[in-house]
């Protein structure tokens, strides 16, 4: 019996399923139905031999014919009881329905139960519902409203009938019918999905979702769980409440779950979440190792769900095994234990919609702080040009220069810092608090389980959901970490946005009174070793160094000259090469060029004395006009052999990259 009935229940929820996904450019029409008008017991029994006729007729099938004549002939069988016969061939209609195995039969034995028996309150609802699924919509309605009369407040009655006014495009009747059977008893889940059908053809995805939360309470079935795929969740939902937590409901990671739960012996693990780490200034978050093992440890945690990888074990199953994995998911405690999983994945959707609301508080807010960092770097850039004309080839003027604007660029960098601590911090701590509240309302589901694997596997779910989207966290800071790096190494400091210093100051110049005159032989090396001044010029360039001025022009194809005025030689270049921009408009500028070719050295009396062959790649980074890279040169020289050097390398573009 328990059997007939699940496959009587899985009947009508696939029946509810397939309606509410199914629905076409018509679900928008409605139309007001009349439930006022109730038929006669005559008029049903005439209803139900025309339908008994036209089926019977149908069956052209020896075998079926057969087996509907076997159960007829018992109905004439001498001291038969044509009640419980009749019973037995009403409720064998509902199964064959929910089987599929034949179009007649259902229609003909229900019809034939309905015409012996038209004052029963089962026989003739499923009568009812029978022809909804199988012959005539239109047709149901007057049974339906007749068994109404004999039984108002059957919960299954109004629910049929609700779904019979929804089919024929009456979804406000069919609301009001599926509501009072709520109201009579609020666990019946058939009512619930019903509601849920109405909310979806209205759009109304809050009501929806409420509903599945609720009915999710009364019993699994495979067709809310594909209902609930196809919405999405709004944070005006609400999950089920919190269970009541007493004195004696301890949560501590050594107390079991009680002698009341299916599994007492089954430990309870606490949850610990990391705090927003104390990041003081600029340098302990760019210092911080601990983000990088922090955020491996929670994706570890994540990546040990294996819902996917058993999902793609049932996919490459053969026929055979599949077979039994359904019955085994089909056991009593099966069901149980699908039913507080979908619990579960309809909690997971409600939080992460109460996540996505977090992230895009914090995103926004994030996003205007960038925007009025990069303003600022605009606004005391915009006189770069003018000042670059005014210094000319005074490098000490250009020392002063760089040093004043990095400490400019970094000081703007070290408060973009302090307004991103503040909203991350509020961000994690809302994390923390919703993850914990998720936390403990799945305690009520891990503790509704069978068996210690089973609670192991929803346990396993709720720390990889946990996991996941705390690991997102520490994702993002290792993001920043590298977003604040840059941008001190575009102000041409470290990465930590220590700036270079000034030089010390030029030796008292000698006056007529000196009696000495020895050059000094250690005067101070330049600041700026190992590092060149650009300006950028469109596809030309012009560089200063501690020893040299150099341009070069070209896409492509380059060409160059540099002169050096220590050791006053002259060296001409020509080669190819290419540019990669990496960057994100509006946010640090990333770009990549490489270029090699020949060199030509002359000195200053227009003698050859050096050829070379030259490899050189450059990487840098920036933030408005002004970017800072590395320069790695490969040269084999015929006067000096094989030489590699490392340079760095800051480049102003007045006019843009």
């Amino acid at each position: 019996m328990k059997l007939l009935n699940r496959v009587i229940l899985f009947a009508f929820l696939l029946l509810a399923f397939t309606r509410a996904m199914s629905q076409n450019a018509a679900m928008y029409k409605y139309v007001k139905i009349d439930t006022t008008k109730v038929i006669s017991e005559a008029q049903l029994i005439k209803i139900a031999t025309r339908f008994y006729d036209r089926h019977y007729k149908s069956i052209y099938d020896a075998n079926e014919k057969m087996f509907v004549d076997e159960n007829f002939r018992k109905l004439e069988a001498n001291g038969a009881d044509k009640y419980k016969i009749a019973q037995g061939l009403s409720s064998t209609a509902v199964l064959i329905t929910g089987t599929g195995q034949s179009l007649d039969i259902p229609v003909v034995f229900s019809s034939k139960a309905a015409i012996l028996f038209p004052k029963d309150t089962l026989i003739v609802n499923n009568f009812g519902a029978i022809l909804r699924m199988m012959d005539s919509v239109k047709t149901s309605l007057p049974v339906l409203l007749y068994a109404k009369r004999l039984f108002p407040g059957a919960p299954v009655i109004l629910t049929n009938l609700g779904n019979t006014l929804f089919e024929l495009y009456d979804d406000r009747s069919a609301e009001y019918f599926y509501k009072r059977s709520l109201k009579i008893n609020p666990d019946f889940s058939l009512a619930s999905q019903g509601l849920v059908s109405v909310y979806l053809k209205r759009k109304d995805l809050r009501n929806a979702l409420e509903m599945l939360f609720k009915s999710v309470q009364g019993i699994y079935s495979e067709s809310m769980q594909k209902v609930n795929e196809n919405v999405k969740y709004d944070k005006k939902y609400a999950p089920p409440k919190e269970p009541p937590v007493g004195p004696d409901q301890s949560n501590s990671g050594n107390s079991g779950q009680g002698d009341g739960s299916p599994n007492p012996d089954t430990p309870m693990e606490s949850l610990r979440l990391p705090d927003f780490p104390n990041w003081s200034e600029m340098g302990a978050l760019l210092a911080d190792e601990s983000i990088e093992k922090v955020s491996k440890k929670l994706g570890q945690v994540a990546a040990s769900d294996k819902t996917l990888d058993n999902a793609m074990q049932l996919l490459q199953a053969s026929p055979a095994q599949q077979q039994a994995w359904y019955e085994n998911e089909n056991k009593p405690g099966r069901i149980l234990f699908n039913k507080q999983e979908f619990a579960m994945d309809l909690m997971e959707v409600y939080f992460e919609d109460q996540i996505d609301n977090i992230d895009k508080e914090y995103n926004y807010t994030d996003s205007v702080n960038i925007e009025k960092f990069g303003k600022y770097i605009e606004e005391i850039s915009a006189n770069d040009e003018q000042k670059a004309a005014q210094m000319n080839a005074d490098v000490e003027a250009w020392q002063a220069f760089l040093v004043e604007r990095c400490k400019s660029f970094t000081n703007a960098n070290k408060d973009l810092f302090g307004q991103w601590k503040q909203i991350a911090a509020v961000r994690h701590a809302r994390y923390v608090d919703l993850l914990s509240t998720y936390w403990i309302y799945c305690e009520q589901y891990l503790n509704r389980t069978y068996n210690p694997s089973e609670f192991e596997k929803l346990n396993s779910k709720r720390k990889s959901f946990i996991a996941m989207h705390f690991g997102y966290l520490y994702t993002d800071y290792q993001i920043k970490q590298m977003q604040f790096g840059f941008a001190n190494i575009a102000s041409f400091a470290s990465v930590m946005g220590d700036c270079p210093k000034m030089p010390p100051p030029p030796p008292p110049a000698q006056t007529k009174d000196d009696n000495v005159n020895v050059p000094d032989k250690n005067l101070p090396d330049c600041p700026f070793k190992d590092s060149k001044m650009k300006i950028g010029l469109i596809v030309c360039s012009i560089g200063l160094d501690c020893e040299s001025i150099e341009g070069e022009c070209g896409e492509g194809l380059l060409v160059g000259a540099k002169w050096n005025y220590k050791k006053k030689e002259l060296t001409g270049f020509g080669g190819a090469g290419f540019k990669a921009d990496l960057g994100v408009e509006g946010a640090v500028n990333i770009k990549a060029e490489a270029k090699a070719g020949f060199e030509v050295t002359f000195n200053t009396k227009n003698q050859l004395v050096d050829v070379a062959y030259k490899t050189e790649v450059t990487g840098a980074a920036g933030v408005g006009n002004t970017e800072v890279g590395q320069a790695v040169e490969f040269k084999v020289s015929a006067a000096t052999g094989v030489d590699i050097s490392r340079t760095t390398e800051l480049t102003y573009n007045p006019i843009g990259f």
